[in-house]
């Protein structure tokens, strides 16, 4: 698949339009690390392209996702909260940090590798750009979640906060809504 099919189809799936200036951007998020280094290393002295990676854009979207994630589940603690003080009202059932161990927990199941790879597979988004020792790898997983923290990083630098959240939240409805 062309590198331009291949935007077209993430651009579907998110139900978002890059601006064709950040397709650098989105080019950079499907591209695997060993796969710019193996680039740059085949490269002959004085003649080596340096080709930018999704290392950067994974670690931003890692932190964009925890972040809209947090958010979220601190309201739906809230709500949970309310419902069950309504219910027992006066009762001692809570323990002093259960608000931080509810979020935790909630959030550990939704950021998990094979959380991600499974949103990966469901949106088809999958690195292009993939260096020779990961073709055949076992690690197709890790692949394709750190590909998907990569887009969410792209997705943030190209529309920022507020709408990369309403994007993350449409297409992790299921999971993040249980």
């Amino acid at each position: 698949m062309e590198i331009e099919d291949k935007i077209k189809v993430i651009e579907e799936v998110l139900d978002y339009r890059f601006s064709p200036s950040n397709h650098k951007i989105l080019i950079r998020a499907l591209t695997t690390d060993s796969h710019a280094k193996e680039h740059w290393e085949k490269g002959k002295e004085g003649n080596r392209e340096l080709i930018e990676s999704q290392g950067g854009l994974r670690t931003l979207g890692d932190a964009v996702l925890k972040s809209i994630q947090t958010e979220y589940l601190y309201g739906k603690m809230l709500e949970e909260y309310s419902q069950e003080k309504q219910r027992i009202e006066g009762a001692k059932k809570w323990k002093k940090d259960w608000q931080k161990a509810w979020i935790t927990n909630k959030r550990k199941d939704l950021e998990d590798e094979g959380a991600l790879f499974n949103a990966a597979i469901k949106l088809r988004i999958e690195p292009i750009h993939i260096g020779g020792s990961e073709k055949n790898s076992t690690e197709k997983e890790r692949l394709y979640a750190e590909t998907f923290e990569a887009i969410i990083g792209a997705l943030f630098l190209d529309c920022g906060y507020e709408k990369c959240k309403e994007v993350v939240l449409r297409i992790f409805p299921n999971k993040i809504n249980d």
